[in-house]
C-alpha cells in the first residue's frame, strides 16, 4: 500500500475527531487511542456462544475428538493438527464453516448494530477474524523473524490496514486473568509514522517513541476498541493456555472530500476484505456468506499459510456472498 504523505497529515487533521465519534456510540473507559467497553451479557453471551459452535467444527473437519475435556482445552492440545491457521492464528473459514461462520456474523452485527453504529462506518470487514493464540507458535514465528509478528509492537496500518480502519478486538477464551494484550501510548508527534505502511514492524518501531506499555485489563465480556494509530502486541509468556479472540475492523465514515481524498491515495487491492456496512449488518439473516473450498480441497492445495497474514483476503479465499 502506498499512501502519500499529504494524505496522512490530512487525515491525522480529523483523527481524533473521528476516534471520539467513536466513543460515543460505545461509551466506556478512554485512553488516547483506546477505547475499552464492557459489552451487554445478552450480545456477548451470543457471540460466545457462537465462537463455540465455530471451534467445535474446526475441531471435527480436523478429525480431532473432544472427548470429556472442554472444546478450548481440547484445541489447546491439538493445536498442531489445524491446517488453517495464519502465522497470527486467525482461522481461514472453509466450505464445511459456512454456517457457522453467519451464524458468529450474525451475532457481530447485532453487538455492534445495538450501538447504532451504522451512523460511524461506511465499510466493514468480512468475514471477521476468530485468531487463537497459541504460545509455541508465537515464538516459531517471533524466531523465524516474521516481517508482521504479532508479538512485536505495531500498529495494524503498518502491515497494511487502512488508514481510516479501527479494529475491535473482543477476548473469548484464555487461561490467564486477562487477556494478553499490552498497549504502548505514543506522543501525538509519533502519530504520522503510525499510520504508514512498512516492510516490517522492526523497522516501524524505530521510527515512533514509545511511552511506559501498559497490560491490557480486558476480560472476558469486554472488548477494546483501537484506533488506526494504537501500537500493540501479544504477550506469548503471559499464555498458560491458548487464547482465543475475535477481532473484525471497520472504516470510519469521513467528510465527503476526505472520503475521497483517502480512497483515491490507495494503489493495488488494500480495500479486499472490506464491503458495505448496509450489506455487512445483513449477513446472517438476509445475506449469507459462501466458502466454496472445502478443508480438504485447501490442504492439499498446500496454500500459503499466513506468510504476511494477508492472504486470507486473495480472491481464491475470499467468500462469496449471497
Amino acid at each position: 500500500m502506498i499512501i502519500e504523505e499529504k494524505v496522512i497529515r490530512e487525515y491525522l487533521k480529523h483523527a481524533d475527531s473521528l476516534f471520539n465519534g467513536i466513543r460515543k456510540h460505545f461509551p466506556g473507559t478512554s485512553f488516547r487511542l483506546v477505547q475499552s467497553i464492557q459489552l451487554d451479557k445478552t450480545l456477548f453471551d451470543n457471540i460466545k456462544s457462537a465462537v463455540d459452535a465455530y471451534i467445535t467444527k474446526i475441531l471435527k473437519i480436523s478429525g480431532i475428538v473432544v472427548g470429556n475435556n472442554s472444546i478450548y482445552e481440547t484445541l489447546d492440545k491439538n493445536i498442531k493438527k489445524i491446517g488453517n491457521l495464519t502465522a497470527n492464528g486467525a482461522i481461514i473459514a472453509k466450505n464445511e464453516m459456512t454456517n457457522e461462520a453467519n451464524r458468529l456474523q450474525k451475532a457481530l452485527a447485532n453487538f455492534v448494530e445495538d450501538h447504532n453504529a451504522g451512523e460511524i462506518f461506511e465499510l466493514a470487514q468480512c468475514p471477521g477474524n476468530v485468531r487463537i493464540s497459541e504460545k509455541n507458535r508465537l515464538k516459531a514465528m517471533e524466531a523465524t523473524s516474521h516481517p508482521y509478528a504479532s508479538t512485536k509492537y505495531h500498529s495494524d496500518v503498518w502491515a497494511g490496514e487502512p488508514i481510516d480502519s479501527v479494529v475491535f478486538n473482543m477476548p473469548i477464551y484464555y487461561g490467564g486473568e486477562c487477556m494478553n494484550l499490552e498497549f504502548a501510548d505514543t506522543p501525538p508527534k509519533s502519530d504520522f509514522n503510525c499510520l504508514r505502511k512498512f516492510p516490517s514492524y522492526d523497522e516501524a518501531v524505530r521510527t515512533i517513541n514509545l511511552i511506559k506499555p501498559c497490560a491490557s485489563r480486558l476480560k472476558i465480556g469486554m472488548c477494546a476498541i483501537m484506533d488506526p494509530r494504537t501500537i500493540h502486541r501479544t504477550l506469548f509468556d503471559h499464555l498458560p493456555m491458548s487464547r482465543v479472540s475475535v477481532d473484525f475492523r471497520f472504516r470510519i465514515k469521513k467528510p465527503a472530500q476526505l472520503s475521497s481524498f483517502v480512497r483515491e491515495s490507495y494503489v493495488g487491492s488494500e480495500h479486499k476484505g472490506y464491503i458495505n456496512y448496509d450489506l455487512w449488518k445483513n449477513i446472517g439473516t438476509t445475506k449469507q456468506l459462501v466458502f466454496d473450498e472445502t478443508y480438504d480441497e485447501y490442504i492439499k492445495k498446500n496454500a500459503e499459510q499466513g506468510k504476511d497474514g494477508t492472504h486470507r483476503y486473495k480472491d481464491e479465499y475470499a467468500p462469496k456472498i449471497r
